[in-house]
């Protein structure tokens, strides 16, 4: 395993994502990784932004499920890169509660190239 599969693994048991997403994030990185024949540490925005591009054109799929692919690269780019998920991030992102009007924590937007979650 090489070491940023197991940073990725720990910061996200960190958050507490749930086993589903955890393995859906790691198959999803992995396939950016192989589309480029290269570890995702070396790859960037112009990569990300081909990647979408040919999962848009390419591979045909719905947007729904490329944003789960944005998710996943900026599970890997903004947190795990920054280090919020050894820093002290520890919860998982909080949903906004219409009742009492508090809204949600929210990273921005994966170098800008995914939109909003």
């Amino acid at each position: 395993m090489t070491p940023l599969r197991q940073r990725m693994l720990e910061d996200m048991r960190i958050r507490n994502l749930a086993e589903n997403t955890q393995r859906s994030y790691l198959l999803r990185v992995g396939c950016f990784a192989r589309h480029f024949g290269r570890s995702p540490e070396q790859l960037g925005p112009e990569d990300i932004r081909a990647y979408q591009i040919h999962l848009l054109n390419g591979r045909k799929l719905a947007p729904s499920s490329i944003g789960i692919t944005c998710a996943a690269l900026r599970f890997l780019y903004h947190d795990l890169k920054a280090g919020l998920g050894a820093r002290g991030n520890p919860a998982p992102e909080e949903a906004t509660d219409p009742a009492s009007g508090s809204e949600s924590r929210r990273g921005t937007p994966l170098l800008g190239l995914c939109g909003e979650p």
